[in-house]
């Protein structure tokens, strides 16, 4: 496992556990039975969810880069008119519902595999798409603009 490698050498003890064991024997009171989530360890839970966690990290990482350079933005891609730079960094967090809507019914109907998977691969496309974005006038804030609203759409997908 990739986590052991890395740990293995801090001294710190931690293992990620092996897929082979069963760590949902236990409810939430500690006793046999149902399985309960709270019932694993700060280990197990890190190894389950690291690249969620680290991926949330990365996406908010993004929205602050944006706010520090949001003067260049405004300035390269809609002609220095700053309150529309701000506009395109508010867009992304007005389209996180739709997607939470549109992506919770795909999970509902596909699994929550899928619908992860195509809020995934359509954050990367945008994200790639903005840093391949040409400064022509209105063809550049159209673009980051669709851009900053398939974003917003893929992170409802992702929460």
């Amino acid at each position: 496992f990739f986590f052991d490698f890395i740990f293995a050498g801090m001294g710190t003890g931690f293992s990620c556990p092996s897929r082979s064991e069963d760590t949902s024997a236990y409810d939430a009171e500690g006793s046999p039975g149902k399985p309960g989530y709270w019932t694993l360890s700060k280990e197990e839970l890190y190894c389950k969810h690291w690249s969620i966690i680290t991926g949330n990290a990365i996406e908010w990482y993004e929205y602050t880069s944006y706010s520090l350079v949001e003067t260049e933005i405004a300035i390269n891609f809609f002609q220095g008119n700053k309150v529309a730079g701000w506009v395109g960094f508010g867009l992304t967090f007005v389209f996180r519902p739709l997607g939470g809507l549109c992506f919770g019914y795909m999970a509902d109907y596909t699994g929550r595999k899928p619908a992860l998977l195509t809020a995934l691969w359509m954050m990367l496309g945008a994200t790639v798409a903005q840093g391949f974005m040409p400064q022509i006038p209105h063809v550049g804030t159209a673009g980051i603009l669709l851009c900053r609203a398939l974003q917003g759409f893929a992170t409802g997908g992702e929460l």
